[in-house]
């Protein structure tokens, strides 16, 4: 099982040194999203990511050390990404976030790190999915979609879970030692 990287835990005591893996058509790199979307997601057929809330930010790029933009400068990054998209696109996210965004077309209840959250939905009706968790939505989807795309990847999960499907990902984080860890996970599977 893949850890989960939240602002609510302490970090795990990965090395750092990786900054981008490749294997069998999956892979994960640094970037910080506020300066733009790769263009390497557009192999993905779903975008899906619990991108960072407003409390957690600070902590997260204490983690990563220097990192280029604002919370704010980050939702409208996330904000551009959602209205851009021709792909569905799928966020956990805190409700202060959700106000940057554009309207979003569905929503559903699920259990992130223990905790009760919501996942939006932007391209595709989630509201009727009967799943649990996080992980339960990531394991529907990968039944439907090829290749998942997360740009705040943390340590995995998504790519991971595409992964046990016979499926692809394409992930990017700001903090390497996340990457590090994917690169570790993926080629000692």
């Amino acid at each position: 099982m893949t850890p989960i990287h939240s602002f609510r835990s302490p970090e795990l005591s990965t090395k750092t040194g990786i900054t981008s893996v490749n294997k069998d058509g999956c892979c994960a790199f640094l970037q910080d999203i506020t300066v733009g979307l790769p263009k390497i997601y557009s192999k993905c057929d779903i975008l899906y990511s619990e991108p960072s809330w407003l409390r957690g930010y600070d902590i997260f790029k204490a983690r990563a050390g220097e990192v280029v933009g604002t919370f704010q400068e980050y939702l409208l990054s996330i904000s551009r990404i959602i209205r851009d998209s021709k792909i569905p696109v799928i966020l956990l996210c805190g409700k202060q976030s959700l106000k940057k965004f554009p309207p979003h077309t569905s929503e559903l209840p699920v259990m992130l790190n223990g905790y009760g959250e919501t996942a939006y939905a932007w391209g595709i009706d989630i509201s009727r999915y009967a799943v649990r968790t996080n992980e339960d939505l990531l394991g529907l989807l990968a039944w439907s979609y090829d290749c998942v795309g997360d740009f705040s990847c943390g340590y995995g999960v998504a790519g991971r879970i595409f992964r046990e499907h016979g499926k692809k990902f394409v992930m990017s984080d700001i903090n390497e030692k996340c990457i590090t860890y994917i690169s570790e996970w993926l080629h000692n599977e």
